[in-house]
């Protein structure tokens, strides 16, 4: 039995089919999502997997890829949720699917550029990248605006 969630593995193969039939030039998915439940107290507790699940779900995932013939990258950024009113950082395990290293080497350096970069500029860069249309990418942009007016981190 795999310890990749099944709805996670389901999206994952997803964006493999579609990089793998050129549909899309790259796809970011988030492989190992927190788990969130309550306590016998009824509080919410989040379940942060083990370094050993995480090697796990990642040999699941380069198998999957390999089935596509279709190539992964993995990187670790940091991600946030709150609980019960507390702010919670973590990292969060990422897979980038791709096809052609040219996509990878562009969404490396877009990362790799964002603390220098306007923010709208950054996704539309990353947002064209992920084959998104320029109204999407405007309206992303619009809400993420909204977002950081009133204080919110924005994505």
């Amino acid at each position: 039995m795999s310890d990749m969630d099944d709805y996670v593995r389901g999206q994952f193969k997803i964006y493999c089919e579609c990089v793998a039939r050129g549909c899309k030039k790259i796809a970011e998915l988030l492989i190992v999502p927190p788990v969130f439940t309550q306590n016998d107290k009824g509080r919410s507790v989040v379940l942060l997997p083990t370094k050993e699940k995480i090697e796990k779900i990642k040999r699941v995932a380069l198998e999957i890829a390999d089935e596509y013939k279709v190539k992964v990258h993995f990187c670790v950024e940091r991600g946030v949720f709150f609980i019960n009113g507390k702010r919670k950082d973590y990292n969060e395990h990422n897979a980038v699917i791709y096809k052609n290293e040219k996509y990878l080497k562009e969404y490396l350096d877009i990362l790799e550029h964002e603390s220098a970069m306007d923010p709208d500029e950054y996704h539309r860069r990353l947002g064209r990248l992920f084959g998104y249309g320029n109204k999407e990418i405007e309206e992303f942009i619009k809400e993420e605006r909204r977002k950081r007016s009133q204080g919110g981190r924005g994505g």
